[in-house]
């Protein structure tokens, strides 16, 4: 029997590929529901997604402009999907995913995309974090 050798970094590089395949793809499956309307977007948290783990709560999100946004690279995009962990009683949150696209509601090509742990930011009264840790945070 022949022996199969992976490196552990082409493994990763596959997962890595095949997990953004399946977030960027994902939006027409999702099940949206609107949290916030604004003049420049509409703030999407998809419910079936919302997972709770004693205080904190993880789910996906998407922000669908409604005219393109210029993207770091140069390339313009119409939506942006995060996966964001929310500390319910502490008030703050931290983003684990993002990816833009070239289409509204996370359709089209994927403009750009990273799998990170940001800091952990304050959800301030008043602004898009807040409403959504909220909205997040009462789901049981």
């Amino acid at each position: 029997m022949g022996s199969c050798s992976f490196s552990r970094s082409a493994i990763k590089k596959q997962l890595g590929l095949a997990l953004l395949l399946v977030a960027a793809n994902g939006s027409a499956l999702a099940d949206w529901v609107p949290v916030i309307r604004s003049e420049v977007a509409t703030y999407y948290v998809d419910q079936a997604t919302i997972r709770r783990a004693g205080d904190r709560v993880q789910l996906w999100e998407l922000v669908d402009y409604k005219k393109a946004k210029a993207g770091g690279n140069g390339k313009p995009y119409l939506s942006i999907k995060l996966q964001t962990e929310y500390a319910c009683r502490e008030e703050q949150y931290r983003i684990l995913f993002f990816s833009s696209s070239s289409g509204n509601m996370g359709r089209g090509d994927v403009v750009s995309s990273k799998y990170f742990t940001s800091e952990w930011q304050p959800t301030l009264a008043g602004n898009v974090a807040e409403a959504m840790r909220k909205f997040g945070c009462a789901k049981r």
